[in-house]
């Protein structure tokens, strides 16, 4: 079966995120279905949407995998659920958030998942840790260092590496 490249996105604000985020790579990879070929640093974000709330651990990883998308879709959301990700609501606080950034070059728009994902490039928590690891990588039309380039300098700003 062939292999296509992902992008995942991580994040997450409550207890111990960076655990959290550790766990959950490991639960994706440990039944062979995702193979992880690089992973970012971990940054620390201010809360994006909904501000009253603790700062974010993010980082961005690359991996392979031959599973189609609405499959990925659903192995990172009973991850969300192992690892203990609880119902909350829009952008608010959580122990996990897993996101699948892209899906090799493919284009997908259904009702629980549009690929490349609608918001990454008005995300620098996003970009920072995805440019330090694929910068040359396309999104659509544009590499991720030049989707992260256009951003405001004020929202890169405020990301940190931890």
């Amino acid at each position: 079966m062939s292999m296509i490249e992902i992008g995942l996105g991580f994040g997450g604000n409550l207890e111990d995120p960076i655990k959290a985020i550790e766990h959950s790579i490991y639960l994706l990879e440990k039944d062979g279905e995702i193979e992880f070929t690089n992973i970012s640093s971990y940054y620390s974000t201010p809360p994006w949407g909904v501000e009253d709330q603790p700062s974010f651990i993010n980082a961005c990883a690359t991996a392979k995998t031959s599973l189609k998308p609405k499959e990925l879709l659903a192995l990172t959301q009973s991850t969300e659920k192992i690892v203990g990700r609880k119902k909350s609501y829009n952008w608010g606080p959580r122990l996990i958030d897993i996101d699948i950034l892209y899906y090799g070059d493919e284009v997908v728009t259904t009702e629980n998942l549009i690929l490349p994902h609608q918001e990454i490039s008005r995300r620098a928590f996003v970009l920072i840790p995805l440019a330090e690891i694929i910068p040359e990588r396309k999104i659509g039309e544009k590499t991720v260092q030049a989707l992260l380039d256009q951003l405001p300098k004020a929202d890169i700003d405020t990301i940190t590496k931890i």
